[in-house]
C-alpha cells in the first residue's frame, strides 16, 4: 500500500510540473488548452490550476472578447510571485542572484572577501548581507527556498564540501552554518558541475530519453553524467568526477592537474619566458595569430580531452558530451582540435553516434541548475 502511495504522489508531482512548463511557456492560455498539450485530463488540469491560483502564481480571468457560448477563464503565469536566491561559492569572492519562476535573475550581488577574516568569518558577514536582501524582498514577493552551488561534491551526510579546490570551505558544515543565519528557508546544497548538467539538461531535445556527461574546465575540472533527465550521484556523491582521474600512465597527474586552466596559464607563461615573449594579445587573439606557443598548448590540452572522452564514451555510453568553461572562448577550432583526436581513439560507430558541443549558456549554468532544483522541490511540495 504504502509502495502505491508512493507512485500515486509521484504521478501528481509529474502532472503538476507538465502543466508548470507549460505555463511558464504560454503568454495566455485556458485550461483546455493546457489539457491539450499536456494529455492530461481536464479535471486533472483544473485540480493543478487551483493550486497555481491560490499560491498565487497564476492568475485567472474571463475572457471578455469572447462572444460565442460560455466565456473560457483565461490563465496568466506570474513567475515574479515567488522568487529565489541562489547563492555561488565556487570563489572566494562569494555570489548570489534573485531569480523568479523562470529563472530570470532579478538581481544580483558580489561579496568582496575581507583578508583580515577568516573565511568562515567571510561567509557569516555573507550571510549578513544576504539577510537585508531577504527582509526587503519577503516585503514584496515571497522567497520560496535558496540553492547553493559549492566547488567541489557535497556529502549531504557530513554537511561537508569535499576534494574541493578551496582547502578551507573543506571544514565548513555549510548547511548548520547557513540555516543558523537563514533558519526559515530550505536550503539545496550541491556541487557546481551537477547543478550546471542540470541546467544543460533543460536545452537537450528529448532529454528524458537520453544521456549526457557535462564536463566544466576551469580553474578545476569537473564532470557530471545524467540519464533520463537523473543526475547520477554515486556512493560519496563523486559519479562523473571527470577531472579526478589519471589519464597519462606512470606520471600521477589527473586530468585536472593535467588540462585546467590555471595549469594552462602557467605553462604558456613560462614558455613565454624562456622565449623572452613579453605578450599583449589575449589566448584567443595568439591562438587565431598562428602563436605556435598558445597552439601546442591547446593541442596538448585537446589530446588530454580527447582521451578522456574516449573513456568517457566506454564508460558511460552517453549521446552527448557537453563541454563548458573557460576553454570555450576558442570556440570551434578547439573543438575541431578534440575531435580529430578523438577520432583516432573511439570506434567509428561510437564516434559517429556521439555529439561534442558546447554549453550555450551565456550566464553560469550552475546558477540556473541551483533554481531549477529549489523550483522543482518547491512545486513537489505544493
Amino acid at each position: 500500500m504504502k509502495k502505491q502511495l508512493v507512485n500515486i504522489n509521484s504521478v501528481k508531482i509529474q502532472n503538476r510540473k507538465l502543466v508548470f512548463e507549460e505555463l511558464i511557456h504560454s503568454d495566455i492560455t485556458t485550461r483546455l488548452e493546457l489539457a491539450r498539450k499536456t494529455n492530461l485530463s481536464a479535471a486533472t488540469v483544473s485540480s493543478i490550476v487551483e493550486d497555481f491560483v491560490n499560491v498565487g502564481i497564476t492568475d485567472e480571468t474571463k475572457d471578455e472578447k469572447s462572444t460565442v457560448g460560455r466565456k473560457p477563464n483565461l490563465l496568466r503565469f506570474s513567475p515574479n510571485q515567488k522568487q529565489m536566491l541562489i547563492i555561488d561559492f565556487t570563489s572566494i569572492h562569494f555570489h548570489y542572484v534573485i531569480k523568479d519562476l523562470s529563472l530570470v535573475t532579478l538581481s544580483s550581488y558580489s561579496y568582496t572577501y575581507q583578508n583580515e577574516l577568516t573565511y568562515i568569518q567571510n561567509i557569516e558577514q555573507f550571510c549578513k548581507d544576504i539577510l537585508s536582501t531577504i527582509e526587503q524582498l519577503q516585503t514584496e514577493n515571497e522567497l520560496i527556498g535558496i540553492g547553493v552551488s559549492t566547488p567541489g561534491p557535497y556529502n549531504q551526510e557530513k554537511d561537508m564540501v569535499v576534494n574541493c579546490l578551496i582547502p578551507a570551505f573543506g571544514e565548513v558544515n555549510l548547511h548548520q552554518v547557513l540555516s543558523r543565519y537563514l533558519p526559515e528557508f530550505p536550503i539545496i546544497i550541491d556541487h557546481d558541475v551537477k547543478l550546471a548538467a542540470m541546467a544543460e539538461l533543460q536545452r537537450v531535445p528529448e532529454s528524458a530519453s537520453k544521456s549526457i556527461f557535462f564536463i566544466y574546465l576551469g580553474e578545476g575540472v569537473g564532470g557530471a553524467s545524467a540519464a533520463w533527465n537523473e543526475i547520477s550521484e554515486g556512493a560519496n556523491h563523486l559519479a562523473g568526477e571527470i577531472g579526478q582521474i589519471v589519464i597519462a600512465h606512470g606520471s600521477g597527474q589527473n586530468l585536472e592537474q593535467m588540462i585546467s586552466w590555471n595549469e594552462f596559464v602557467r605553462r604558456i607563461t613560462e614558455k613565454d619566458a624562456l622565449a623572452g615573449i613579453s605578450q599583449q594579445k589575449s589566448y584567443v587573439e595568439r591562438f587565431q595569430d598562428g602563436d605556435p606557443i598558445v597552439a601546442e598548448e591547446l593541442i596538448r590540452v585537446a589530446d588530454c580531452l580527447a582521451t578522456a572522452f574516449n573513456n568517457i564514451a566506454w564508460l558511460f555510453d552517453p549521446h552527448m558530451i557537453i563541454i563548458a568553461g573557460q576553454y570555450n572562448v576558442f570556440g570551434e577550432p578547439f573543438m575541431a582540435l578534440i575531435s580529430e583526436r578523438l577520432k583516432d581513439r573511439l570506434h567509428k560507430d561510437i564516434y559517429d553516434s556521439l555529439k561534442l558541443t558546447f554549453s550555450n549558456y551565456e550566464e553560469k549554468s550552475t546558477l540556473v541548475g541551483a533554481a531549477i532544483a529549489v523550483r522543482d522541490r518547491w512545486i513537489d511540495n505544493l
